[in-house]
Formats: C-alpha cells, structure tokens, sequence
C-alpha cells in the first residue's frame, strides 16, 4: 500500500516550496500529497502510505530573507492578516521567544536549529540566507515523532521511539550513507558524520568523516555519544571520556575523568569534571574559545567559535567570537544548544530563546493551550487510501473523491455506494495525476450530472498518445454514473506531472469555476494566451460534443485578442481548493515555492501575480515589481510555519470564517474579518495530520481529509 509520503508530495509540490518536496517525491506511492508539497520537500523517500502529487520542488537557490529586519519592499502593501497571529501566553521581550509547543530538547547544527516537542514531532528553524535546510528538514520529518534529536551540518538525526535512527537534510553526507539498522539508545550528528550507540553501548559511526581516524575503539561501551567535525567522543560507564579522530587527537590527550559534562565544537572538546571549572583540548581550543577560568558550569555547549554554559543558577553565559551578539537574554534555562555562530536556550516552561549573530527568522507557531476546535472520526473510522475531495450526494450521504479514480458515497456508519470506478482509465503516473476533484451541478434535479476532473491514461479509446488532464461530464442514473455516457468537456495535454490544480467549484451564478496550476512552468500563470496557472469559468448547461460548453459573455478576457476566453483570474501557481462563500466571493489557497503560501480573494480579471509575487513577497526585479498591479493575498505564512496551504472553505457552519489548514504541520486556522481591525487569523487546531483537504458537506459540517487514515469532522469549541 503506498505510503503518506507519496501522498505529500502532491500537496507539497504545488503547495509548498520546491525544494521542500523533492525528497518527498521519491514515494511514488504519496503522489497527491507530494502535489501539494512540491515546494517544500526533503531529500529521503518518505514513509509509504500515501500518494498525492503536488509537486517537488526543484533544487533551490538561497531563498529569499524572512526576518525582522527590512525585506525586500514588495509594491503591493501586506494585508493585516499576513501570519497567522496567536498572542503567546508570555510577554515577548527584546530577545526572540519562540510561543511553540513547549520542547523538551533543543539542538543546533550549522544553519539551523530544531527543537524536540512534547508530543515527539520537532519543529526547526534557521538563518534567514539558509532558511531552506530548516525548511528541508521539518518537512522531511512531516511523519515522525521521535525522543531524541541531534542537528549536524545541515541535517538532523533522531531516535524514534521504536529505537531505530532516522536521518534527513538538504547537504552534508550523512543522509546519504546508509544508517546503521538496529536499535540504538542515542545519537549524535556532527558536521558531516553521525554516531550512535546500540543498545549495549557499543558506538557506531557513519558517513563522509567516519573513515579510520573516525572509528571508535574496538569493544568499548559508552553511556553518552558525541560527534563533532572529524572527530568522536564517547563517556563510558566510569565517565571517562574518549575520543578519536584526525583533527582532535592530532593536538592533544584528554585528561582522566570522571566527567560530568562534555560538549564537542568543530574542532576542539570541551569538558567538566566534578564541581570544578571547564577544560578545552584541541584545535581551537586556547584563547576566545575557552570559557572564563572561573566558570562553573551545568551543561556547556559549542559552537564553531564560540560556547556557552549554564551555572548552577540556571543563568546562561556565553564566550568568543560570535558568542553573545545582542547580549544574552537574562533569566533561568535549563538547557542551551549552539550553532555554528549562535545559541538557543531552553526556558524552563519549555519555550525557546536564541541570540546570536545571525537575524533569525522567528517560527510563529502558537501555543498548544486555548485550541478551539476538536476533530472526531467520521464515517465510522473507516480509513481512505488518499482521499483528496468531498460533497453531499442528492441521497445525504457523502461523496468522497479518491486520487485512484472513484467516487463513492459513504453513510454515516462507514457503508459505501460505488458511485463512478474510473481506475482503468485514470493514470497515476506522475506525482499530481490522478482523479483530484468532483462537482454535482448545483441544480441536480433539473441537469443530473456529475463533473470530474481527472488525468487519462494515454491511448485509452484510441485517445491522446500522452496523458491529458480532463475536465468530463457523466449523467447520474439511479445514483450511479454512466461510465458509457462520459462527455469530455476539457482536455489540457500536460508537460509535467507538477502544479495540476484541479479544483472543481460551482459559483452562485451556475458557471463552472475550475483551478489550474501552471504545470511547472511559471511564465505559464502570468500568459493569457494558456489555461495553465488560472482560475477558468465555463457555462457547461446543455453541453454537447460539438460544443462541450459555452463562454460566458461576462467573462473578463472574451473579447480580449490572443487571450483564452475562458480565463476568470490569472497568477497561480498551483490552486489546489478553493471555495465559495456566503457573499459569492471566491476564496483560494494557492500553494507557494521558497516562501510564502497564500489565501487569496480572487474576483473576475485579477492577476493574483505569480511568478513575479510569492504572497506579499516580490520576487522579480525591482521594477517589475512596482508597476505590477497583482492582487495581494488576504493572509499568507512563511515557511517556517508551514509548508502547503489546504483550503480554503469559506462557507460552513462556522459563520463569517474561512478555514484553511497546511498540509506538513496539521495546522487549522480560522480567517475572519473584525469590522476594527480587518482580517484576522486565529488557529483553531493544532494536530499530527497530513492534510490533504479540507471540505464541507450541504450541512456545513467540515471534514479534514488524511491519507490512509479515517476522514475527521471538525468539533467546534467555542
């Protein structure tokens, strides 16, 4: 059974940032989800359980700075609700505190920081010019939890909580090299080599570095693990520390133990024994990078050229270069992890604090206390392979969309109705191919017809000698579809198997809106001589073969030359749902590439102004971007939030809110708008979910969509 990471691909690769997906991709059995990914995957194949397609993203170039200080000026102002904003139950001060689920351990490599939460998923953060190894790795880890972490050059290990390792990263060796199989109490990850130690002690060290000089002594136990540049140090059960390697042992021995605290930097080790002060041997390990000969610490940590320490007090204290730029921030920590040039500290109620040279960019993930929404299983729990739409069915029971290619109607308690099986034909070839969406016309007792928009395998019927993305119309007989009956409507022949879009929404005014990715090539969004990367609108009512439908005369672009009639709005990437509201506004998530996913209002002739916006974020030159007259998202986040945004649903039984959701971190947010202060983004539930979709049934009810889990129901806790 294909696993959840094909399914996330999908989503990540329209929805998220490109290189966020890449790994994803790799399962072919998580297409769908990797289409929503596509922009934010990792470089390992993902657990197999899933398969939707957004699609990958490629390699990426630097992406662009997300911080506190000034960003490139986009021309069109940010709205009010740009980052989903939770006051965090602590005051902020001066110093960057992160209002995240509280952790439990924190470690830093070069470019990045993770920190282990309470419920064992780990959430990762970075430097501003290198956000994408953060991006990379929390996106890599979308389907884990473990109970220890460990940061290295670009890549995080961790030990899951049946024992085994699990490495992921953007560079560095590490990930590339085999991990060890077994179980293992501990793990730590250096610059471009990992050890662990198995559950006798014994340690095992693999990858670039972990050549002879790397390999630890033959037959000895250890208690604790530590890795370093070329280097290794293990504590055995009489805490004497050894360790081996070219650049430490090249300079110095280190002395009898026993030690209470060890920290290894790039080239040098750090330690302390008894209550006494910390000893540095090594490259590097005189002058600036040796703490203050009085010192006595708890816990110590290093970076490349700098290190830290917590006294008895709890108060941090940090020396050399690069060590305490802005000052450390006051206070108690229990715990402090380095990077390369900056520090995090962990706070005793489980927040963390950074500092140091580096202008981080803050994650904005809202505390876990206050959530006001709960999710109950559905449909007796009967779980779906990759569910990826929903609608009542005229019976009252509930029609779910299968990437595989059928639609059947579920009762409350689970039991299924075969409604249309368009498996033979429906290919699943590419990372976004599959059946992706389906609508009943809105006046279904008058015109009984069910709309699909699927991905035919080539050569069936004689057709097209390459798949073809197909917009079909099957009459409805007795609840069941006529497969014999289908009437191609639509039919794009596609480039790629990435950015398909491919929702199927009908309007108050009984148009047929339909949302199309660019197909992976950008310059498709802003053309208007392609379908690819708009919002189309058709008036279907009485198709034909001969004429499968009509344009409406109040389309914005009819009577434009050498533009498609049928486009409403241009400018998107990859809008993979969309929804109506009450007002007959339309409301689309369009997934983003390096930074920014977005929740637009998209009315007749907008450009939503991809490629030359990401959300707010002007990513073209200058110029270009100050005579663009794109329309601005209503709310977006950065990727240190999220990675693909699923949504949105904008008319539901939760009066005046649109719901959205992002597919890696299983966040729920709730636009609204306040009559004082505009758009507001509230979070309404935090979960360990892959979204997939989110979708309302005639009652109003909202249901989150999972892969190869049951289908939830949203509980509304006011």
């Amino acid at each position: 059974m294909p696993g959840p990471a094909a399914i996330l691909g999908v989503a990540l690769r329209r929805l998220a940032p490109r290189r966020m997906i890449a790994g994803f991709a790799a399962g072919a059995g998580l297409m769908l989800l990797m289409l929503l990914l596509a922009a934010c995957a990792g470089p390992e194949q993902l657990p197999s359980a899933a398969r939707i397609v957004l699609t990958p993203p490629a390699q990426p170039a630097p992406a662009p700075t997300i911080s506190a200080s000034p960003a490139p000026q986009p021309s069109r102002p940010p709205n009010p609700a740009l980052i989903p904003t939770v006051a965090p139950d602590h005051a902020l001060d001066a110093f960057a505190v992160y209002p995240t689920s509280p952790f439990v351990q924190l470690s830093g490599g070069e470019d990045a920081f993770c920190g282990l939460q309470q419920d064992g998923r780990v959430l990762c953060w970075g430097d501003p010019s290198k956000l994408y190894v953060a991006e990379t790795i929390q996106n890599g880890l979308a389907f884990e939890t473990f109970r220890a972490i460990s940061n290295g050059r670009g890549y995080l290990c961790g030990i899951r909580n049946d024992n085994t390792v699990k490495c992921v990263g953007n560079y560095g060796d590490t990930w590339k090299r085999p991990v060890p199989r077994g179980e293992f109490q501990a793990v730590s990850a250096g610059e471009d080599h990992t050890c662990a130690l198995d559950l006798p002690g014994a340690a095992v060290c693999w990858g670039r570095n972990a050549d002879a000089r790397t390999i630890p002594p033959d037959g000895r136990l250890f208690t604790e693990i530590f890795a370093g540049s070329a280097h290794s140090c293990g504590l055995d059960h009489n805490r004497e520390l050894h360790c081996w390697g070219g650049r430490f042992t090249d300079r110095a021995a280190v002395p009898p133990g026993p030690y209470d605290a060890v920290a290894l930097g790039r080239n040098n080790v750090c330690a302390r024994r008894g209550n006494g002060p910390v000893q540095c041997w090594g490259n590097n390990a005189e002058g600036q990078l040796r703490p203050p000969a009085d010192a006595v610490f708890t816990q110590i940590t290093l970076g490349e050229r700098h290190g830290c320490g917590i006294d008895a007090a709890g108060t941090a204290q940090c020396w050399g270069d690069a060590a305490a730029a802005g000052g450390v921030p006051p206070g108690r920590f229990t715990a402090v992890s380095a990077g390369w040039y900056d520090t995090c500290g962990l706070r005793p109620e489980g927040y963390a604090e950074c500092w140091g040279a580096s202008d981080w960019v803050l994650p904005d993930y809202p505390p876990l206390p206050g959530l006001s929404a709960t999710v109950a299983e559905a449909f007796g729990g009967r779980e779906f392979a990759e569910p990826v739409d929903l609608f009542t069915w005229p019976d009252g029971t509930t029609a779910v969309v299968e990437r595989k290619g059928s639609i059947s109607a579920y009762a409350a308690d689970g039991t299924e109705r075969l409604i249309l099986d368009l498996t033979a034909q429906t290919s699943l070839a590419e990372n976004e191919f599959g059946m992706l969406s389906a609508a009943l016309d809105p006046e279904f007792d008058r015109f009984p017809f069910l709309y699909v928009y699927y991905h035919r395998k080539p050569g069936n019927d004689g057709g097209a000698d390459q798949v073809v993305a197909r917009l079909a119309r099957f009459p409805i007989v007795d609840g069941v579809a006529m497969v014999q009956d289908e009437l191609a409507l639509l039919e794009l022949s596609e480039r790629t198997g990435d950015h398909q879009g491919g929702a199927i929404r009908f309007g108050p005014d009984g148009m047929l809106y339909l949302g199309l990715g660019d197909n992976k090539k950008d310059e498709n969004a802003a053309s208007l001589a392609t379908l690819n990367g708009k919002i189309i609108r058709i008036d279907v009512r009485n198709a034909t073969a001969e004429q499968p439908y009509r344009i409406p005369d109040d389309n914005p672009f009819a009577a434009t030359p050498g533009a498609r009639p049928e486009i409403w709005a241009y400018g998107l990437r990859n809008p993979w749902r969309m929804s109506f509201d009450r007002q007959g506004r339309l409301w689309v998530g369009d997934v983003g590439d390096n930074s920014f996913e977005e929740l637009s209002l998209v009315s007749a002739g907008a450009d939503l102004g991809w490629p030359i916006f990401e959300g707010s974020l002007c990513v073209a030159d200058g110029p270009v971007c100050e005579s663009s007259a794109a329309v601005a998202p209503v709310a977006e986040y950065g990727h240190t939030v999220g990675c693909a945004i699923i949504g949105a649903v904008a008319r539901s039984r939760y009066e005046n809110a649109v719901i959205y959701g992002d597919l890696c971190t299983g966040r729920v947010w709730a636009l609204t708008a306040d009559p004082n202060a505009g758009w507001q983004t509230r979070q309404i539930l935090y979960t360990s979910y892959l979204i997939l979709s989110l979708n309302a049934d005639a009652g109003g009810n909202v249901y989150l969509l999972q892969a190869y889990r049951p289908i939830l129901r949203l509980e509304w806790q006011p």
